[in-house]
């Protein structure tokens, strides 16, 4: 017999409710989901409760499995209950549907792994996208705390996606409506954009500095230590030249290295030569370090010939014809 057999048998039987159970137990287990529906509403078979939960969810028809959660008193705690809860709530959260209370909901199903995997910072996610949507209706009624809020949201990517762009435009609109905060913030990104849009070479060393302090915190640009670091050697080499041209003997040294090696700036053996000769002069009895710098400069400017010389054509092999006559 099949399950539908099963099923209608179950029916005529539904006066002797033992018996009709004992059918439908075996419906059931024909996968017959009229007989697990039966099971689940008139016996209270917890299996078949299960069963037609999961179903509901599958066919993502959340709202009747809350129902039928609560038609079977299924307790509040219960795994499935949160399951169903969560999956109503991601769907919405994905079709953008989803309302501020319910966000608030998912988070805390995130946060604790109810109905799905722990992850606090999924978590964190949707409570700082909250906050971000709380805050931009409170800046749009004009409120000037509300909009410095907004901008340091989109400077720092909390609650909405990072846009430099949107930061700026708050920032001078809570700047105009009288806040102070929002005032210090714009000046530090047109600061920024000046000191990105000025060429490197022509940055003086505290604006090499400060240019680097922004890539080293990622404030108002992405976060780049690398480029960091290239900001702070140039700033470096800058302080130490300017004590070099200005006769300080330890900035000669160190610019002559400079020059030999690369280091901090392009590598330069004619800029080096006068350096060296400069250092010479300066310490004349410091005999160690002068031959470290013409010893460089000598190897130098030998791997600079070596690679000036054109190359060598190899010599073509001495042939003979049958007369013994070189070709």
């Amino acid at each position: 017999m099949t399950g539908e057999d099963y099923f209608q048998i179950g029916l005529r039987l539904l006066e002797y409710p033992d018996e009709a159970k004992k059918y439908f137990k075996t419906g059931a287990e024909l996968n017959n989901p009229e007989c697990m529906l039966k099971l689940a509403d008139d016996f209270g078979e917890g299996e078949a409760i299960r069963w037609v939960i999961k179903k509901l969810i599958a066919e993502k028809n959340y709202e009747a499995a809350l129902t039928k959660l609560d038609d079977y008193a299924v307790d509040s705690e219960d795994e499935l209950r949160y399951e169903t809860t969560f999956k109503m709530l991601d769907d919405k959260w994905t079709a953008g549907t989803i309302s501020t209370d319910e966000m608030l909901t998912l988070a805390d199903l995130y946060e604790r792994g109810k109905g799905t995997e722990k992850n606090p910072q999924k978590a964190k996610e949707l409570r700082d996208h909250v906050k971000f949507i709380n805050t931009s209706f409170a800046a749009a009624a004009g409120d000037a705390g509300s909009m410095f809020q907004l901008g340091k949201m989109y400077l720092h990517g909390d609650g909405a996606e990072k846009d430099i762009a949107e930061a700026k435009a708050w920032f001078g609109k809570a700047t105009q409506a009288g806040n102070v905060a929002a005032k210090t913030e714009l000046d530090k990104i047109t600061t920024f954009e000046r000191l990105f849009l000025k060429p490197e070479s022509e940055l003086d060393v505290e604006e090499l500095r400060h240019l680097a302090s922004f890539y080293r915190k990622g404030s108002y640009c992405p976060k780049d230590n690398t480029k960091a670091e290239k900001l702070e050697n140039l700033a470096n080499f800058k302080e130490t030249k300017a004590e070099a041209d200005n006769g300080k003997p330890e900035a000669v040294y160190e610019i002559a290295n400079r020059y030999l090696m690369g280091h901090g700036v392009e590598k330069n053996l004619y800029e080096a030569a006068k350096y060296v000769e400069k250092y010479s002069k300066l310490k004349p009895e410091n005999y160690s370090k002068l031959h470290e710098l013409y010893r460089g400069l000598s190897q130098g400017f030998k791997e600079m010939a070596y690679r000036a010389k054109p190359p060598v054509e190899p010599s073509k092999p001495i042939r003979f014809d049958k007369w013994g006559i070189q070709i």
